[in-house]
């Protein structure tokens, strides 16, 4: 999970500012995997986190490709129990909202289409219901598949990656979710001051 803050900054009287800054939130692998121990409040704790957090302008949510094509290929639990686990954390968010979808150049090896994933994950009833929200909230929301490798540097076998002979490695739209946040935060913060400014007026 990745969120971004202090999206509005620039160059001022020869001054640099930074125009955003990234924070992470890691947990360990087992978080999604593990039966829950007694006691155990790992995701209440980074639910609270994020609702504290005033400052998040965008919230980036990682979904595993691989998990995708495990479910249209019909083994749907890990896709479910990664959902299960993220979108509690951000239904109650009140910004704009990015899924992004990793492991983009193993679905097109697979001849999966982004329509069949787009249609995969709004027929989960939480994942649509979030998505709805924000649409009538007004509020940017995209699903933005990326590969950190290309198309022509691996190739899934038996459930591993493994490397092309002479394959390339040539990065495909990981520059897009950056774009995205900018224009987006942008756009939200817009939104904001004419609904502001039309209240006082009113």
């Amino acid at each position: 999970i990745l969120f971004t803050h202090s999206l509005f900054s620039y160059f001022l009287a020869k001054v640099l500012y930074y125009p955003l800054q990234f924070s992470y939130y890691d947990y360990a692998g087992g978080v999604l995997t593990d039966t829950p121990q007694p006691g155990d409040q790992v995701l209440q704790e980074m639910a609270q986190h994020f609702e504290n957090t005033n400052e998040i302008d965008v919230f980036l949510v990682l979904i595993d490709g691989q998990k995708i094509l495990q479910a249209i290929r019909g083994d749907k639990i890990p896709f479910r129990k990664d959902l299960a686990f993220l979108l509690p954390i951000i239904q109650h968010f009140s910004h704009s909202v990015h899924f992004v979808l990793t492991k983009w150049d193993i679905l097109e090896n697979n001849n999966i289409t982004f329509n069949e994933v787009r249609t995969l994950l709004l027929q989960e009833e939480q994942f649509s219901a979030i998505v709805h929200r924000q649409i009538e909230r007004g509020l940017p929301t995209r699903l933005i598949p990326v590969s950190s490798v290309g198309r022509n540097f691996a190739i899934l076998e038996n459930g591993v990656m493994k490397k092309k002979k002479n394959g390339e490695l040539q990065p495909l739209f990981v520059e897009y979710p950056i774009a995205c946040t900018l224009l987006d935060g942008f756009q939200v913060a817009r939104d904001r001051l004419v609904l502001s400014q039309v209240l006082n007026d009113g």
